[in-house]
């Protein structure tokens, strides 16, 4: 894994907390910064933590980037997002 490729990775997760921010409303108390930084906290731990887990080999694609381990990286920030507008409302942090 590349520093381009964990760079990657959490400008995606970063971009999907914003939409869901600006989109869908999540995270409307804590505005579009803080969820910006929790799909990008998100997509690093889904990119790093859980790729590798259950991606027996990541090769990268020919520009260097492994596009399961993206998809990967973009699911858990979608889920780290959801989570953390589902603590806000639920428990209030």
């Amino acid at each position: 894994m590349s520093p381009m490729e964990t760079l990657v990775w959490i400008l995606a997760g970063a971009a999907l907390g914003w939409a869901a921010h600006s989109f869908l409303g999540y995270n409307e108390a804590r505005g579009a910064v803080v969820s910006a930084l929790i799909g990008a906290f998100g997509a690093l731990v889904g990119g790093k933590a859980l790729a590798p887990i259950f991606l027996a080999t990541a090769t990268p694609a020919a520009a260097g980037i492994s596009i399961d381990a993206l998809l990967f990286a973009g699911a858990a920030a979608v889920v780290f997002v959801f989570l953390g507008n589902f603590l806000y409302r639920r428990f209030g942090f």
